[in-house]
């Protein structure tokens, strides 16, 4: 059973990857990966391939992202698991590898029962399953709840610096790792209007993170953004 108030790890070699995803394929990365971290729910390993598959159940996903019971719903579910299986993660490990890798693989679907069984790939178990280390812990209500893919996918990014206070990346990195448009690459202030402020403005009214922008120039254009990150106020008083 899953819970919308459980916790996640996210690795931060996930969070800092690049991946371009929209909001509800974001939503259900995130319900997949509380999934198999959930040790109640249908999962299991083959340890000769290192390989996990999982089977989920669509009408508790539905009831987590508060969709309508409506007919069509589980289609709807077939092809957003569909669309989100093509798409590609790549990301660098600890070590330097960097690896290109699909998030998983459909092995089976019912859409009559309202299950869908994944598999895992290799490449990607030691970074989903079994954390100890280089995570980001983050609330499953949380990430669900943000209504752009922008910020759902800064706030992961920004949260895996969470601990060292501060993040700096050239433009052209964020742009590829958050999966900017086109549109927005060329002129910065259209990106500070339509994307990054909105998405820092909703990170502080809807989590636990407060952040602060610094943006350095050469030759009088924005080249690099340097986030400072902390607790925001309301989780400080919470905390407390």
């Amino acid at each position: 059973m899953l819970n919308e108030n459980s916790s996640i790890r996210v690795a931060n070699v996930i969070a800092r990857g690049s991946y371009n995803l929209t909001l509800m394929e974001q939503r259900l990365l995130i319900i997949i990966i509380s999934s198999l971290q959930n040790p109640e729910c249908n999962a299991w390993e083959d340890t000769a391939s290192n390989k996990n598959s999982i089977t989920l159940d669509l009408y508790e996903i539905r009831k987590l992202l508060k969709r309508d019971p409506t007919a069509g719903v589980l289609q709807y579910f077939n092809s957003l698991f569909s669309d989100l299986a093509e798409k590609h993660i790549i990301f660098t490990t600890d070590e330097g590898v960097t690896t290109d890798t699909c998030w998983f693989t459909i092995t089976s679907i019912y859409l009559g029962d309202g299950y869908v069984t994944i598999e895992i790939p290799a490449t990607l178990v030691p970074y989903l399953l079994n954390l100890k280390k280089c995570f980001a812990s983050v609330k499953l209500s949380t990430v669900i709840a943000l209504k752009s893919k922008h910020t759902l996918r800064l706030y992961l990014l920004l949260k895996s610096y969470a601990h060292k206070g501060l993040y700096a990346c050239d433009l052209i990195k964020l742009h590829t790792v958050i999966g900017t448009a086109d549109a927005y690459r060329k002129y910065f202030s259209r990106f500070k209007a339509d994307i990054l402020t909105p998405a820092i403005a909703e990170i502080h009214r809807s989590t636990e993170l407060a952040i602060d922008v610094e943006q350095l120039k050469r030759s009088r254009k924005v080249t690099r953004l340097v986030f400072k990150i902390s607790k925001s106020d309301r989780a400080v008083n919470e905390h407390n």
